[in-house]
């Protein structure tokens, strides 16, 4: 990776670019991408294993989680979306039984009512799936500049799986210190663990290897 100046700038300009780029994919490609992610997601131990699946709502040009939530829900996992603290720009998980207990909240994105769906409090458990603009090969993460997520994983020990296009993982993205890594990146072409923790299990590479 070139020497990086302004780090902010260069986040600003990736994000630009990978917002291009997937703006820029049909809708029926971006259906066959995201539904080759998802059925390589579902075919993953590690997601077959657990019994909490931990799950944003898709918006835009996100990569969808619609098809893993309707799988979740008819294998009987327990699943949990998140609820955005506007004040203090972080997360909390929820469980939900259907996506009909949902409704617009933050940034238009899907929400469960805090105050009518148990709260998820087990940080060592599940399986956390974390939306990102692209990755690199260590797992690191390109958000979309919110934070949110950043500050729910700063506490979360629990597995993690970041999905990507395979054409938008990188070799290398700055991070800091304190930023964490996911366990695993899933595309429409392979499956890589990463940023392995003692005591988990994910997934070994699989399918093609980085383009």
């Amino acid at each position: 990776m070139p020497e990086v100046r302004d780090i902010r700038e260069y986040k600003r300009a990736l994000r630009d670019k990978c917002k291009r780029e997937r703006e820029k994919l049909s809708l029926k490609r971006k259906q066959e991408l995201d539904t080759a992610i998802a059925q390589r997601l579902l075919r993953c131990r590690s997601y077959k294993n657990v019994g909490t699946l931990l799950i944003y709502m898709s918006k835009g040009v996100e990569i969808s989680t619609s098809y893993i939530l309707e799988d979740a829900f008819s294998s009987g996992k327990r699943v949990a979306v998140p609820y955005c603290r506007t004040d203090v720009t972080d997360l909390d998980f929820y469980y939900i039984s259907s996506v009909d207990m949902l409704s617009p909240g933050a940034f238009g994105v899907l929400e469960p009512d805090p105050l009518k769906c148990e709260k998820f409090e087990d940080y060592d458990g599940g399986l956390c799936i974390v939306p990102a603009l692209c990755y690199d090969i260590n797992g690191y993460r390109l958000g979309f500049g919110k934070g949110y997520f950043d500050r729910f994983l700063s506490r979360y020990s629990g597995m993690t799986a970041g999905l990507a296009y395979s054409f938008q993982v990188k070799r290398s993205l700055w991070h800091g210190r304190y930023d964490r890594a996911v366990d695993m990146i899933i595309t429409d072409k392979y499956l890589k663990s990463c940023g392995q923790t003692e005591g988990k299990k994910p997934c070994r590479k699989s399918g093609q290897g980085i383009m």
